[in-house]
């Protein structure tokens, strides 16, 4: 897996019309993807392998497929790369993790 440094984040974001500083965005290694923590509750997920090009290929369709159907909160997708090398998507609104909220607290061990 080769690093993603918050610099070719940057450049990449700012090809598609989206303008950050390196000090805006955090990136981390996520299941053979980076996820970058960007500013008003937006993610960006860029492959790491093949695998990981795979699988944000697929979440971007069940994705669009939640956003034509349902009518609860899920994240969106808000910027698809042309090349289809990152997306950009909104994040759920509230506080979530099972940690977080006490769900774990309920759950049968």
């Amino acid at each position: 897996m080769r690093p993603l440094t918050s610099e070719r984040v940057c450049e990449a974001l700012a090809n598609a019309g989206l303008h950050f500083t390196s000090a805006e965005i955090r990136v981390e290694a996520r299941d053979e993807r980076w996820l970058v923590h960007l500013p008003e509750r937006r993610l960006a997920w860029f492959p790491a392998s093949d695998e990981g090009l795979r699988r944000l290929e697929i979440e971007r369709h069940v994705l669009r497929l939640l956003e034509t159907r349902c009518h609860f909160g899920a994240p969106r997708v808000l910027v698809e790369d042309v090349a289809g090398e990152f997306d950009v998507r909104t994040m759920i609104p509230g506080t979530h993790g099972p940690w977080k909220t006490g769900f774990a607290n309920n759950c049968r061990r």
